[in-house]
């Protein structure tokens, strides 16, 4: 019993608490440069996804605008989806490999 919220009447708190203090190193100038070095290429990586994403989405799009018309009785999402899984195999290799290539930079997956 406490009056933990100072209203002057006693509170009944009950349950667990727990916290976690994250500890962090200094880190040295060598680890400071491939931090930063590895940082930049995240945002790069970051702002070419995008890019590659815009790219996908805007194929993806128009496919899906060509199944609507020619099938008057599929939603949107429905057309989006069949436009995805109807991609070309060179085209999703290439999204692959894309994919593939900037987790090998960021150190993810390998």
């Amino acid at each position: 019993m406490h009056n933990y919220n100072g209203d002057g009447k006693m509170d009944l708190l009950v349950g667990d608490t727990y916290s976690t203090k994250e500890i962090i190193k200094e880190l040295t100038p060598k680890e400071q440069n491939a931090k930063k070095k590895k940082d930049e290429i995240a945002l790069e990586n970051s702002e070419d996804n995008r890019a590659f994403r815009r790219k996908y989405a805007e194929y993806n799009s128009k496919i899906a605008e060509t199944l609507m018309e020619k099938n008057y009785d599929l939603i949107k999402t429905e057309a989006l989806g069949l436009a995805w899984n109807n991609m070309p195999e060179e085209m999703l290799n290439a999204y692959k490999a894309f994919t593939n290539e900037q987790n090998k930079l960021l150190g993810i997956f390998g």
